[in-house]
């Protein structure tokens, strides 16, 4: 993810092939890229302009055994991947961190990161100041611990 652009590739059942495709701002689109036969390999960067770019490649092994999938993509988003704190751009103003938060499900997505021991490294005691307690608790630590399948009550410790 960079700059709230989520990238990965989707399976399409109906075509029984898979698609480039790209989340932003709650929305998720087709990117304009020939669909093929496996799972593309996707991120997003900064590119040498500062703005996001898009990345691809193809992957090197079979894909998965598809499956029927009832979610619609965004569900999908919240239900398969998580986020690190670093790199985040802070906004000016706090609130708009917040909204954009609000948006994504970040209370059960965003994993801290510090990116220690680089010199610009989030200390927690620090970072992300505007979120409720409830959403740091979950953010600093409950969320890894849950994806770990680390005892959430011997975690937080």
């Amino acid at each position: 993810a960079y700059d709230g652009y989520v990238v990965f590739s989707q399976y399409e059942p109906s075509a029984r092939d898979w698609h480039l495709m790209v989340w932003h701002g709650g929305s998720v689109r087709a990117l304009p890229v020939a669909a093929r036969e496996m799972p593309f390999d996707a991120n997003a960067g900064p590119a040498a302009n500062g703005r996001p770019a898009l990345v691809y490649s193809h992957c090197a092994q079979d894909p998965p055994p598809p499956t029927t999938n009832d979610l619609q993509s965004s569900e999908y988003i919240r239900e398969h991947i998580r986020v690190t704190t670093q790199p985040t751009e802070e906004p000016d103003n706090p609130k708009h961190l917040l909204q954009i938060f609000e948006m994504i499900g970040a209370p059960q997505m965003i994993l801290f990161s510090s990116d220690y021991p680089h010199w610009d490294f989030d200390s927690p005691k620090m970072a992300l100041p505007a979120l409720p307690a409830e959403w740091k608790e979950r953010i600093f630590w409950r969320n890894a611990a849950e994806l770990y399948g680390l005892d959430p009550v011997t975690s937080g410790k």
